[in-house]
């Protein structure tokens, strides 16, 4: 595994922390820090408040279109904090989705933004084919769930199978790595909007 220096000016500590920012679904930008500006770097983009995404939104009257801004890796994670953290972005506004997930998936989906060929299909890219060869077109993802008490969410593929519409109950992480191979919108339904408004009230 290849070993990093903090790019933080003046710093030259190890990296134990890498953050991957996406535009239009690339990698725009990749930061090796050092846990100190890695955590700062992460708070900064949390609490930001970005422009309006220039895409136009996809409408859907079950959900809101958000889409990747940033994908965050920590090497030596806290006991209570998820090795990676994703970044969703509302596309034609400024509302934030911020979901922890494992290592694995972190690493599928920076891959996926990075375009990168593997010599044989990784496994998201294998159920993509999988909805394919059986006759089956992804249309959206929806993260249609959320638990206050456990911040975890839940997701469902929508695929359109002839005249038929199935859904399909997945982690919203692989949802997202999904959406961006097949290059679908990616979806909040407005009750998950709505109770993370509320908490954020309390």
């Amino acid at each position: 595994m290849t070993e990093y220096t903090c790019d933080s000016s003046g710093c030259g500590m190890r990296a134990t922390t890498h953050f991957v920012q996406a535009e239009k679904r690339k990698v725009a930008q990749t930061r090796h820090l050092c846990r100190e500006h890695g955590r700062a770097l992460l708070l900064d983009y949390q609490r930001s408040s970005k422009p309006p995404m220039a895409d136009t939104p996809h409408k859907d009257e079950g959900g809101v279109c958000f889409d990747v801004d940033f994908v965050f890796f920590d090497n030596v994670p806290d006991q209570y904090q998820y090795p990676c953290q994703l970044n969703l972005v509302e596309v034609g506004g400024t509302r934030q989705l911020g979901l922890g997930t494992g290592p694995y998936e972190g690493a599928a989906l920076r891959l996926e933004l990075q375009r990168y060929q593997s010599p044989r299909p990784r496994t998201h890219q294998a159920m993509a084919a999988a909805i394919s060869a059986l006759s089956g077109r992804l249309r959206h993802v929806m993260i249609d769930k959320f638990f206050p008490s456990q911040q975890t969410y839940e997701a469902k593929l929508h695929i359109d199978q002839g005249n038929a519409n199935m859904v399909v109950d997945v982690r919203p992480s692989d949802a997202i790595i999904l959406a961006v191979i097949c290059d679908v919108p990616i979806l909040v339904s407005k009750e998950v909007l709505a109770t993370l408004a509320a908490e954020r009230k309390q």
